[in-house]
């Protein structure tokens, strides 16, 4: 596994480290804070700017972690960045990065990567079904802002998945259960216009945090009947947040609800249609 080297990082450098280097700088077309002004200029690149370095392969200081959030980057991102083979912590977000199908299909690359945010961006287009399906090491994936999510892959380290403010369609996937300890999912504020799920939830007994509010989702039997979809929830012994709030759910909260998880501390289910009376068991007696 080849170590890049970060001198051929500066675009403008010299033809030759444009041929033979990773070149980021080459889509980015403001840097207003000045963040990236040293990187070409001093001689060690582990001292650039929000660059950290690790021992890689051969015992040769490489790229470990790539960190340049919130810093009004304008641009776009380099087809290039799958080179940095030893990269585990890869963050943009809060920037500009614009266009459609960016995100370079070389990340497939990234093995060993296991944080990647970047939200809040300007990024649009779709993620290549397979794209993260070598990335049997990530934990953390924010892709938050306005990128469709399709990947339906086993990420067997997989943790954290948000996709919230996203223009995602269609139901919940189905491919969840692959990465069997999610702790976390946030898919709020999409387009989703689907059936809650009976067969995910329930095989991801880790889940901490469920966060499904303001999408366009129903319930079964004509959004009458709320009880499959919690009783996917029985398994989920350690969830301690659950939000549907604003989907138009119909149907009554089911008696057993109390026999769900003793670690809720928030339920939200404003802005729907559910009717009857409250369980008075949806609080455990502990």
């Amino acid at each position: 596994m080849a170590c890049v080297a970060w001198s051929g990082l500066a675009a403008r450098v010299t033809q030759s480290s444009r041929r033979d280097h990773l070149d980021f700088l080459f889509g980015v077309l403001a840097d207003p804070g000045g963040t990236l002004t040293d990187w070409g200029r001093l001689p060690r690149s582990c001292n650039w700017t929000d660059i950290a370095c690790g021992r890689g392969p051969a015992d040769r200081r490489c790229v470990t972690q790539l960190v340049l959030s919130d810093r009004g980057i304008h641009g776009f991102l380099s087809p290039a960045l799958g080179r940095l083979s030893v990269l585990v912590v890869f963050d943009l977000s809060s920037n500009a990065f614009a266009g459609e199908d960016v995100i370079p299909s070389g990340i497939r690359l990234l093995q060993q990567l296991y944080y990647l945010d970047l939200s809040a961006n300007r990024l649009s287009g779709g993620i290549p079904e397979r794209l993260f399906c070598n990335c049997s090491t990530l934990q953390y994936m924010d892709l938050a802002g306005d990128i469709p999510y399709a990947a339906e892959c086993r990420l067997p380290s997989l943790r954290y998945i948000l996709l919230w403010s996203n223009k995602l369609s269609g139901p919940i996937p189905l491919a969840l259960p692959n990465s069997l300890i999610l702790e976390w999912v946030d898919s709020e504020t999409n387009y989703r216009a689907a059936k809650l799920p009976s067969q995910v939830f329930d095989r991801l007994p880790w889940l901490q945090y469920l966060y499904l509010s303001y999408n366009n989702l129903s319930t079964h039997d004509g959004n009458t009947n709320l009880d499959p979809f919690f009783r996917s929830l029985r398994n989920c012994t350690r969830l301690q947040e659950l939000e549907l709030a604003a989907n138009g759910l119909g149907g009554k909260l089911p008696s057993f609800i109390g026999e769900l998880s003793c670690s809720f501390q928030q339920i939200h289910l404003e802005d729907n249609a559910i009717s009857g009376s409250i369980p008075p068991n949806i609080i455990c007696n502990i």
